[in-house]
């Protein structure tokens, strides 16, 4: 039986035209009930009066955020929901602006808005109707979480860290002289599938840009 788990990590990106309509599982998501009281929120309040908070999309498809909504059904509520995956692929889009037209459409009083990370993801989600403005995902990164050693000779001019996979964007760690990558590849992944991914990758690779994980057999080692 085929689980959703393996289309979450997707086994079907090596079928012809399918791994186009994979973002559309969104579509099937539901509000989450009766939540397990050690359940992790991520979340920032913004403000009290009125209430603004800021989410991420756990789980699916909108955090928490029916939760106080349905709480408060008469509150003007404000929601900011933070986006960890790239919606320029019209199928992720399509599927998040549906569950958005049902969010409103249940909390008529509570808004939600989503920040896109690039000027295609609001163009794109802004005709289809959500409430959507231009704010991506690492624009509250404490500056000073990493900092440089002191005596040590910078390397690289980027760290690229993020999974092998069609719907990450590798292409924009292309764009400096040098670079070094920490990476994966989805563990669920037919042999096939990851050594195709793998290769692809390692391809496109301009010289002096390096992996920093081990690399083993046409794949990469998960960095501890």
């Amino acid at each position: 039986m085929l689980s959703s788990r393996r289309v979450r990590s997707p086994l079907f990106f090596d079928a012809p035209n399918l791994k186009y309509v994979t973002g559309c599982r969104i579509l099937f998501a539901r509000a989450p009930r009766n939540l397990p009281t050690d359940t992790e929120v991520m979340s920032l309040f913004l403000s009290q009066d009125p209430q603004r908070s800021c989410y991420k999309p756990r789980p699916w498809p909108f955090g928490v955020a029916h939760h106080p909504a349905t709480r408060y059904p008469n509150a003007p509520i404000g929601f900011l929901l933070t986006i960890m995956m790239s919606l320029e692929q019209a199928s992720h889009a399509m599927a998040l602006a549906a569950q958005h037209h049902r969010f409103r459409h249940a909390h008529p009083n509570a808004r939600l808005f989503v920040m896109a990370n690039t000027r295609g993801e609001e163009r794109l989600l802004g005709a289809l109707g959500a409430d959507v403005c231009s704010a991506p995902q690492n624009m509250s990164a404490g500056e000073g979480m990493y900092h440089p050693i002191a005596g040590r000779r910078r390397k690289f001019d980027a760290i690229y860290d993020a999974q092998i996979a069609p719907f990450e964007r590798p292409k924009l760690s292309r764009l400096f002289p040098s670079c070094t990558s920490v990476t994966q590849i989805f563990a669920g992944w037919l042999p096939r599938l990851k050594n195709a991914e793998f290769r692809k990758f390692v391809n496109k690779l301009r010289r002096d840009h390096v992996i920093a994980n081990d690399v083993v057999a046409d794949t990469v080692v998960p960095a501890t």
